[in-house]
């Protein structure tokens, strides 16, 4: 009993700290943002305030966004010092809707028939679609090898086909190297620059 009424007024003690002695800070736009390979980062701003008082001016930001470089990069913004600060994080992701489309190029000789601003056509039906419009849609994050479904494709001389793959993208990520289903079909399955889940197979 004792035990429990410390945790409470622990608790209490914490979400009055939280509430009442640390500064407001707020995030314009997504925590999280996704931008293409050498396309200009623009920070969407953020406001900070305690009691009623405006502390934007003070808001100190870490981090740095390379467009030149894929990957993915933190920027922290803090205000207040010590135990007193308020930090939030934003996560931005550079990628490369470019180097996607010459990867489907270069292993299964699809190319480009529409550009419309983020979504490109590819030959025989296949769509890539930019991240960031696909999550602005579903209002949902994009979870990259998820698993929740695959793009199949066949190859009748499957040696060759893994040949290239591994000529052209050596650091593919592999779900399963060749292998030989009870059925007779041979597959290999593996990761797209995305993390999209691909199957290639030998006809049925």
């Amino acid at each position: 009993m004792i035990l429990g009424t410390t945790l409470l007024i622990l608790f209490a003690c914490f979400s009055i700290y939280q509430i009442f002695i640390l500064p407001e800070l707020t995030l314009k736009g997504e925590k999280k943002v996704i931008i293409n390979y050498k396309t200009k980062y623009q920070e969407k701003g953020y406001k900070a305030s305690q009691y009623g008082k405006d502390l934007t001016k003070k808001v100190k930001i870490a981090g740095k966004v390379k467009v030149n470089k894929l990957g993915t990069y933190k920027i922290e913004y803090k205000v207040g010092n010590g135990m007193f600060a308020r930090k939030k994080i934003r996560t931005v992701v550079v990628k490369d809707i470019e180097k996607s489309k010459q990867f489907y190029h270069d292993l299964f000789g699809l190319d480009m028939i529409l550009d419309s601003d983020g979504n490109m056509i590819l030959t025989e039906g296949l769509v890539l679609q930019d991240e960031k419009i696909w999550k602005k849609f579903l209002d949902r994050d994009i979870v990259p090898k998820n698993n929740a479904c695959e793009l199949y494709f066949e190859e009748q001389d499957i040696e060759s086909f893994i040949e290239k793959l591994e000529r052209l993208y050596p650091m593919i990520e592999y779900v399963n190297h060749l292998m030989t289903h009870s059925w007779g079909q041979r597959v290999i399955r593996f990761y797209d620059l995305d993390g999209n889940l691909i199957e290639v197979g030998t006809p049925m």
